[in-house]
């Protein structure tokens, strides 16, 4: 379990530091220092024990920046409280659940029951369902596509996120060990 969260809040720094597209990885293994070499190699371990588990949650401080006329910057926050649960033999659809309180108190939930999808927006007491079938990694793409709901990180969600990390090319760096 500790190793678990470790890995998942090393996870969260790393994709937040990982920006650099990467053209090839022949010519970039040649330029790599080794402490880029032990971060790739960490990322990739992590992606691969979120892709294969059964259940994990985290919750994500999210901030943004919203430009207004004239040319002024409004911050607003966000903390979300995300759970996966992917099915076993005892749940047999995959379950996501996401709850947003927004620094102005405003809250939502998002729930994904292999069935449904439902959104409910709690300070208007309105809700919506939209009938959904289909794995955990289909919805998420529909939320965010079709409904064009925020989800910061969601590729962290995704049972590929192996291949979407080899996809994204990207540059990595090790700070620091995890205690």
């Amino acid at each position: 379990m500790r190793k678990r969260r470790s890995y998942l809040a090393s996870l969260v720094v790393t994709l937040t530091v990982m920006t650099v597209p990467v053209l090839s990885d022949q010519k970039q293994s040649s330029t790599q220092s080794p402490s880029e070499l032990q971060a790739k190699s960490i990322l990739k371990n992590m992606s691969e024990c979120l892709a294969h588990a059964d259940r994990f949650s985290v919750t994500i401080r999210d901030g943004y920046d919203l430009v207004q006329e004239p040319e002024q910057k409004i911050e607003f926050g966000e903390l979300r409280l995300v759970t996966v649960s992917r099915p076993d033999r005892l749940r047999r659809f995959d379950r996501l659940r996401i709850e947003v309180e927004r620094s102005d108190g405003k809250k939502d939930l998002v729930i994904f029951d292999g069935k449904d999808m439902t959104i409910y927006t709690a300070n208007h007491n309105i809700y919506a369902v939209a009938s959904r079938q289909g794995t955990l990694d289909q919805s998420i793409k529909y939320a965010l596509d079709n409904l064009k709901i925020r989800m910061p990180l969601a590729v962290m969600f995704l049972s590929t996120l192996p291949s979407e990390l080899d996809n994204l090319g990207v540059s990595a760096d090790y700070v620091k060990k995890q205690l």
